[in-house]
Order: structure tokens, then C-alpha cells, then sequence
């Protein structure tokens, strides 16, 4: 069983919020008109969606493993 700790999970949910920052960011330099090579400006909107889904599914599973029976009660100690 994947045992999850406060820091652990801690680090999750801000990856998932950093990815989400990131992805928002790079959709909104891509409209504001980021110059640069063809090549970048076709890799920047795809790179941007894909932290914009992976965010909310990082956080979802982060909230799933911790409900999980085994963690449900290691996480009653962390400080909230």
C-alpha cells in the first residue's frame, strides 16, 4: 500500500498548483504573441494544455491515496 506523509502530500497538491500556474502562463504568453521559432510557437500551446489537465488529475489522485484506510488515519495528524 502507498503510504502518503503530510510532507508528501503537502508537495503534491503544490506541484499540482504550480503545473496548473504554469499552464495558465504559457496559454496566455502563446495569445499575448510570444516571438520565436515556428517550432516553439507550435510546442508551447500543447506543453501548456497538457500541465493544465495533469494538474487537477496529480490533486485528485493526491486526495483519493490520501482517504485510503491506511492513510486516512496518518493523515488525522498532520497540521492543518
Amino acid at each position: 500500500m502507498f503510504l502518503l506523509s503530510c510532507k508528501g502530500m503537502r508537495r503534491l497538491v503544490l506541484l499540482s498548483a504550480w503545473l496548473f500556474l504554469l499552464g495558465i502562463l504559457m496559454q496566455l504568453l502563446m495569445h499575448a504573441g510570444l516571438p520565436g521559432s515556428p517550432i516553439v510557437l507550435s510546442f508551447v500551446p500543447y506543453v501548456g494544455f497538457f500541465a493544465i489537465l495533469v494538474s487537477p488529475l496529480i490533486l485528485l489522485s493526491t486526495v483519493v491515496i490520501s482517504l485510503l484506510p491506511g492513510d486516512a488515519e496518518k493523515m488525522q495528524s498532520c497540521k492543518r
